[in-house]
């Protein structure tokens, strides 16, 4: 909640956070709020944030939906609950209340979604340029997202919130659809509704209020301005320990569990209006401090291993007083800074590592914060804080908008435009693509797919979940043309093998690859490898989206199949064997 908080006060909300609120108080929270609204500003907006416990009952005119209070209990443990719970639909009166242009309700809570069964349809999909500064956008507006539907449980560790704050930080590119700099409430619906269940077994969903009055407007919110962000070094140098990270998952709706590596955070808007001489003195005067302990939950031999405080919106309104560093257990982090920035959030952020373990990977529950291990081939792997090139983004976000142009022409250069881009593309830019399929328009979808297909020598992606975004859409897809475009994407992924030779210069274990001329020994050395050599597989071969297993796995390239090098990868090889390391090799037919 409090990291919300920061995100709304960045984006100009005057934001009140009220903490477990009894059944007493919720009803005058809300009441309050809306009296503070009456004869203020008729064109602000206001955004309703609720996180609680909810449920569902079956009434005589049908289902009826409650958000529970701190005090409040379920029906199973006192019949009385009604007298403490609050009706959903309450809201709905609250909203005609509030004398404001826009409001926007978000419920994280279980059951939530019936709040969108009193609503009317949803918008179409905005036009791609200007549509912020039309005139529908400025009518009113009183729109309700839910993190699930009305029959549905949500986790109490809320994916929905992760979600929401990264697209508001435009930390999560592809929900601004249009790439025109603000995020509407249609394009964030779209994004967190087809974002979500890759992670949670939860469908978000959304509505306006069925009032012709109330339900034409959007409500907007300005993405931070496309400019890189402020690092500051840590102090001291970081340990060379060998570790592994520790990943958080949820089973989603894939085969496999999606995980990201776990990063504990922490927030601060430093934002101010005016700053004279007097301010900045003070501002000097008064650093902030940020320090975060090693989350409870995880294993005792937990460290932190990356750690970074970054800046975004900060120009040179500030100064670094101390850190980040690493306490010497290297279980804390803590900086602080000075900031008379007009308009920053700072961000303290630490990678979790533990020691390897035969192999395994320790992963987090994102439901229920249990910890076990995993064999990492079971992972899909999203990388969390993807960063791109400032320059490089605005070219790509040009491309994307080409590639929904309404001239066919244009389309079909774009294509081309980034299937060249993503030739020199380390992998950052195409996973967040790939991202953008699940809410993107069919344009989108196709010229995605079609850019990535026609890749010289195939191309690159961080996350292994890239290829699971692919298949879940080719196969939800009813469009044959986007269906074949979808595979030749897949097949054209990059991925990175392990090749090794054994002491008999034939083949190992570990290393199931060989140049496919070659029928008997000696394999030739890696490093005797040139780009462009065909390798086959003898037997199965584990498909990666980077140099070690932390990259999660792209599958496997079966035995008899093979493989383009396309260059040889950075990363670790068996311990000291010179004979094994990483190659980072394309998927082609036998018969090239």
């Amino acid at each position: 909640m409090r990291k919300l908080r920061s995100v709304l006060e960045s984006q100009g909300f005057d934001v009140s956070l009220f903490l477990d609120v009894k059944s007493a108080d919720f009803s005058n929270v809300i009441e309050c709020f809306i009296a503070k609204t009456v004869g203020t500003n008729p064109e602000a907006r206001v955004v309703v944030y609720v996180a609680s416990h909810g449920i569902t009952r079956n009434g005589p005119t049908g289902q009826v939906g409650y958000l529970l209070p701190i005090d409040a209990l379920l029906p199973t443990e006192d019949p009385t609950f009604q007298l403490k719970a609050v009706r959903i639909s309450k809201f709905l009166d609250w909203a005609e209340a509030l004398e404001v242009k826009h409001a926007l309700f978000i419920f994280d809570a279980c059951f939530s979604g019936i709040i969108t069964m009193s609503r009317s349809g949803t918008p179409p999909r905005q036009p791609l340029s200007g549509y912020v500064f039309s005139d529908n956008v400025q009518k009113p507006l009183r729109e309700f997202f839910a993190s699930g539907t009305a029959e549905q449980e949500v986790p109490a560790t809320s994916v929905y919130a992760n979600l929401l704050t990264q697209a508001l930080l435009g930390e999560r590119i592809e929900a601004d659809s249009n790439r025109d700099g603000y995020l509407t409430g249609t394009e964030l619906a779209a994004f967190l509704e087809g974002s979500v269940p890759a992670y949670s077994k939860q469908t978000p969903v959304h509505g306006r209020i069925a009032n012709p009055n109330l339900d034409i407007g959007e409500i907007v919110f300005k993405l931070p301005e496309k400019a890189e962000d402020v690092f500051a070094p840590p102090q001291p140098a970081e340990s060379d320990t060998s570790l592994q990270p520790v990943f958080r998952s949820a089973t989603g709706q894939s085969d496999k569990a999606i995980a990201q590596i776990y990063e504990a955070e922490k927030f601060i808007n430093t934002a101010v209006t005016i700053c004279d001489d007097a301010c900045v003195a003070k501002a000097k005067a008064t650093p902030y401090s940020i320090t975060i302990d090693m989350p409870s939950n995880l294993p005792g031999n937990a460290v932190f291993t990356d750690t970074e405080l970054t800046c975004k919106g900060c120009t040179d309104q500030y100064a670094i007083v101390s850190g980040p560093s690493l306490s010497s257990s290297a279980r804390t982090l803590a900086a602080s800074f000075a900031s008379w920035e007009k308009n920053a959030i700072w961000k303290l952020s630490g990678k979790v590592s533990v020691p390897k373990t035969d192999d395994k990977v320790v992963v987090v529950s994102g439901v229920d914060n249990k910890v076990s291990t995993v064999d990492p081939n079971k992972l899909s792997i999203e990388r969390t804080a993807l960063r791109i090139n400032v320059d490089d983004q605005k070219k790509y976000d040009r491309t994307v908008v080409a590639l929904q142009s309404e001239e066919k022409a244009i389309r079909h250069g774009a294509r081309k435009d980034l299937a060249e881009l993503l030739a020199n593309d380390d992998g950052s830019t195409a996973a967040t693509l790939v991202r953008g399929l699940n809410t993107g328009t069919y344009r989108y979808q196709l010229g995605v797919a079609e850019a990535l297909r026609n890749a010289p020598n195939g191309w690159r992606t961080t996350e292994s979940a890239s290829r699971d975004v692919l298949v879940a859409l080719q196969k939800k897809s009813n469009d044959s043309t986007l269906r074949k475009s979808l595979q030749g994407a897949i097949d054209n992924i990059q991925v990175s093998v392990y090749y090794e030779t054994g002491e008999d210069n034939w083949l190992t274990k570990a290393g199931q690859l060989r140049p496919k001329a070659t029928m008997n020994p000696p394999l030739p050395t890696i490093s005797a490898l040139e780009v462009g050599d065909m390798l086959v597989a003898d037997s199965s071969v584990y498909k990666r989206a980077g140099p070690s297993l932390e990259y999660g796995s792209l599958g496997i390239l079966d035995g008899g199949k093979c493989v383009k090098l396309v260059s040889k990868d950075d990363g670790p090889s068996n311990g000291d064997n010179a004979r094994g390391g990483w190659l980072r090799v394309v998927t082609r037919p036998c018969s090239r």
